[in-house]
């Protein structure tokens, strides 16, 4: 079965791996429960009805691996089957059944419920953990991001360091990143994390060279591509350009602040790759707090170049003051 995200692209849903798995534990229940009923006649004859709450124990996996209402619902059919076998294979087994293994019904049910709520409880535990130590990670890389972009050590390495940085914190093989031109309305290609034999080179984008960043910025959206292979063959050539290592999934993260269009970083997966919900909304949140860090690094840039033109232009006032004195061959 596959579904559509949001930019038509189909990804498959994983249901033959979860019904594999269902499968497997159902055999292994329904095997231990006929191995409890083969084995009931001869253990209840030479030793009594000590093997009754044995028939527990396909409860609690039935509860622990589907949950509180297979349990309560596993529990129900075990204590229908001991009725039958008490009936069929011991003497007065109904009577006794009635009279002496109420107790013994009501555990099993019990304990059916307890374990489906365990195990619901520890599933819940083990994914909250998780949750947190990927926010934290996520927190962590994006402060080192933002503090590499107001404080690099080698300036010129800026878009680079921020590459390296999204790759890392979103798993992906390689990125580019597009600086955008908002006179000329395009894109150039500033930096890249692959390795190059020669110093990576300004590329400026033709318009339509690069459709999956011009929608990011024109949207202001992260786009997404889970699988290339899956986009119409009429879609892929304004994709991107020609690249020397052709992605299979993609992760477009606009950068924008204040309505400024700073630019984009775009985030290569060699293979396949299903987005989340939650990647999503962080790719946006940190694009987001990046292109605040990028827009104060242009306006501090902005704000000294001034200042640097200001200062000139104050030393030019006083060098032309001067010509009275000192003479206007000397000031030149």
């Amino acid at each position: 079965m596959n579904s559509s995200n949001a930019n038509g692209v189909k990804k498959p849903v994983p249901r033959l791996m979860i019904n594999s798995s269902s499968l497997r534990k159902t055999a292994f229940i329904l095997a231990l429960t006929i191995l409890y009923v083969v084995t009931f006649k001869p253990i209840t004859e030479r030793y009594g009805v000590i093997t009754a709450p044995v028939v527990a124990i396909p409860v609690v996996l039935a509860g622990w691996y589907f949950g509180i209402k297979a349990g309560l619902f596993a529990s129900l059919m075990a204590i229908i089957l001991n009725a039958v076998l008490f009936t069929i294979i011991l003497v007065n087994g109904w009577e006794f059944w009635v009279e002496a293994s109420w107790l013994g019904n009501l555990m099993t049910v019990v304990v059916g419920v307890v374990a489906g709520r365990l195990h619901k409880t520890l599933n819940n535990s083990a994914h909250i953990e998780a949750e947190l130590r990927s926010r934290e990670r996520y927190l962590t890389l994006l402060s080192m991001t933002t503090s590499d972009l107001l404080h690099p050590k080698e300036p010129v390495d800026r878009n680079y360091y921020l590459l390296t940085h999204l790759v890392n914190l979103f798993v992906a093989d390689y990125g580019y990143f597009v600086d955008w031109d908002t006179v000329m309305e395009q894109g150039i290609l500033v930096a890249s994390t692959l390795p190059t034999e020669q110093p990576f080179s300004n590329t400026l984008l033709e318009p339509g060279e690069s459709a999956v960043t011009e929608a990011a910025l024109r949207t202001g959206r992260v786009q997404v591509i889970d699988n290339i292979s899956n986009l119409e063959r009429a879609t892929k050539p304004a994709l991107f350009r020609e690249l020397p290592f052709p992605f299979q999934s993609a992760l477009v993260i606009p950068l924008i602040a204040r309505e400024h269009k700073l630019g984009a970083a775009l985030l290569a997966y060699n293979t396949p790759h299903h987005f989340t919900v939650g990647e999503i909304e962080r790719a946006e949140r940190g694009g987001q707090q990046i292109a605040l860090a990028l827009w104060t690094v242009q306006q501090e840039a902005d704000i000294q170049k001034r200042l640097r033109e200001s200062d000139a232009l104050a030393k030019i006032g006083r060098a032309l003051s001067e010509t009275e004195h000192v003479g206007l061959s000397t000031v030149l």
